[in-house]
């Protein structure tokens, strides 16, 4: 179920690439916009768009590792409903066609808010102060205070793991060296007890050769057993240890990602929403931000959008197929079968 999500994820920032970035580029380059007030709507509304569905999808996924951390078991059967990923995937995207849609309903009824001649040169740019701040609440600044609440409580979740996890290992530690010898006296006194016993039933026995055959078969079959459940135990130990070695390389490279991408979205796209609520609220200061500034602003946010498909291609395995699947346009369902299908070769 997880691949769909990053399928939805992947969509938004190509979303971002390939539609909103070479038409920036193209107003950037001619200095006006040449493609009609029509053009300049739709182009506006799907900025917004796929701009505030990259950082929902980003906020998603900080809280679902915050709940994967907090109810494990719960939450991870429930993350694997194909119902619950299509709640998330809607959600995300219902609030952000809200905040694009808000843009284009009244870039229609009034197209002078994002399409205007400013000294004959046709702008394209949103100019309704209330958007601008509104967008720029639900878009960038609710869900930045989501991710820092649950950056925090995720650290804060993972610290008392580790301490737990530690006593926990401690304990048994300390449990184990109390009673290190405890197998062994225990072995050694039940070859004894059975020794005995043979030899109290061998007494009236005329045959002593008789009795230490019985004798040895009967320590040799208890030290036979006592190494086959040894070597048992060491086994399962070594392979939970291991699992758990990998559980937490798991847990640390998904903390790392994150980090990654929550420092990227923060000094990216924090300079173009702080310009965009500012500059409604004191429009003097339009006189001091030059176009240029602006423009760069924007670009910094584009390249955040851009640099996500990255950092996971890198550092995640299920996010790279997913993207390698949208790219080839390649069902996920057959390579899952795929993989099965050499799994069970494998084993």
């Amino acid at each position: 179920m997880t691949n769909y999500f990053l399928f939805s994820l992947a969509i938004a920032d190509l979303g971002v690439a390939g539609f909103v970035m070479p038409l920036a580029l193209c107003n950037n380059f001619a200095g006006m916009w040449i493609l009609g007030p029509i053009m300049c709507n739709l182009w506006t509304t799907m900025d917004v768009t796929f701009s505030t569905s990259s950082i929902m999808h980003l906020c998603t996924i900080q809280l679902d590792r915050y709940m994967a951390i907090k109810l494990p078991v719960r939450y991870g059967e429930m993350n694997r409903s194909k119902k619950w990923m299509t709640l998330k995937i809607f959600l995300v995207w219902f609030i952000s066609s809200c905040v694009g849609g808000a843009l284009f309903a009244v870039s229609l009824h009034r197209p002078e808010n994002s399409y205007q001649r400013i000294e004959g040169k046709p702008i394209c740019a949103i100019m309704n102060e209330y958007i601008m701040i509104f967008g720029s609440m639900a878009a960038f600044y609710i869900p930045f205070i989501l991710m820092i609440i649950l950056y925090s409580l995720t650290a804060h979740a993972l610290s008392e793991r580790t301490k737990r996890n530690q006593k926990a290992s401690n304990n048994s530690t300390n449990h184990e060296k109390q009673n290190g010898s405890v197998p062994g006296k225990s072995v050694r006194s039940y070859i004894k007890l059975k020794v005995n016993k043979k030899r109290a039933s061998n007494s009236n026995s005329s045959s002593i050769e008789g009795h230490g055959a019985e004798t040895t078969f009967t320590c040799a079959e208890t030290t036979s057993t006592y190494r086959v459940s040894r070597n048992s135990t060491m086994s399962s130990a070594h392979s939970f240890g291991k699992k758990k070695k990998d559980m937490k390389e798991n847990e640390r490279r998904a903390q790392l990602i994150l980090s990654i991408v929550f420092v990227t979205f923060v000094l990216l796209w924090f300079p173009f929403f702080l310009i965009n609520i500012a500059i409604p609220i004191i429009p003097q200061l339009t006189t001091f931000i030059s176009p240029a500034v602006i423009d760069l602003t924007t670009w910094l946010g584009y390249i955040s959008s851009s640099l996500n498909p990255i950092i996971y291609t890198i550092f995640n395995r299920f996010f790279r197929e997913a993207f390698k699947d949208i790219i080839c346009c390649n069902n996920p369902n057959q390579r899952r079968k795929k993989r099965n299908r050499q799994l069970a070769i494998r084993h």
